[in-house]
């Protein structure tokens, strides 16, 4: 009995920690040529921003990318699926890079201007965003929306 009490302790004691942490989170539209992507998972890192300000990449794709080192390059290439890559300046929170990869799209493109920021808060190591098109855009004469929220606690720069 005594035996059981401790293993079920000791293995609370272990699994606290990462309870607490709160989950990335990521939903909305993303439709580009007409076709939804389901944009799932979420990451933030820390990087070098404009003038050499503090910033933070989001990353949010529709197949998981945890655990890479580089999530913001390999989801570029679509090895990911549908993503957008969002750039950041922290504590401000202007989007100075913002790239729009979509599988409906025959292209993929670095846009500015398009995609709206709002909403921009830096909570601790915490980012909360909403990225939207407001309705219909065009990139590069294919049609696209965007009108994402998302939740994402920020990681160490990457190396």
């Amino acid at each position: 009995m005594n035996r059981r009490s401790f293993v079920i302790s000791a293995t609370s004691l272990v699994l606290l920690p990462s309870a607490s942490r709160a989950a990335d989170t990521v939903g909305g539209r993303f439709v580009g040529n007409g076709t939804e992507a389901r944009l799932g998972f979420a990451s933030a890192y820390r990087r070098e921003g404009l003038t050499s300000k503090d910033a933070v990449v989001v990353v949010m794709t529709e197949k998981s990318h945890a655990g890479l080192k580089n999530p913001d390059a390999d989801s570029l290439s679509g090895k990911f699926g549908s993503a957008l890559v969002i750039s950041l300046d922290r504590p401000g929170g202007l989007m100075f890079r913002c790239h729009v990869i979509h599988r409906a799209m025959t292209r993929k493109a670095m846009v500015l201007g398009v995609v709206r920021a709002e909403g921009v808060s830096f909570d601790g190591n915490r980012v909360k965003a909403r990225f939207t098109t407001n309705g219909t855009a065009r990139l590069l004469d294919e049609p696209f929306e965007v009108d994402i929220q998302v939740d994402a606690g920020i990681r160490p720069k990457l190396a």
